[in-house]
């Protein structure tokens, strides 16, 4: 689990039987889920680059995820 700040932390978990990620961010102050979404392919590398975007990296691809926005924008498209 990676922390921006003491209240919002983000995880990821390998889904069992596959090569794709889930990944989840969670308000801790308010004990509940934000954001959660599916990748496409495993995330090798992952940070968060501003108190409010997350970065991600595939064999792929790179990936910003805002806490904020409904989409993962991404360099080849947008997820979801």
């Amino acid at each position: 689990m990676k922390m921006i700040n003491s209240n919002v932390k983000s995880r990821q978990a390998q889904l069992p039987g596959t090569t794709q990620d889930h990944l989840q961010i969670f308000n801790i102050e308010m004990k509940a889920k934000k954001k959660s979404h599916q990748m496409p392919e495993q995330v090798v590398f992952w940070k968060w680059i501003s108190p409010k975007m997350l970065g991600l990296v595939t064999q792929t691809s790179v990936y910003h995820w805002s806490i904020e926005a409904k989409v993962v924008a991404g360099s080849t498209a947008w997820l979801g």
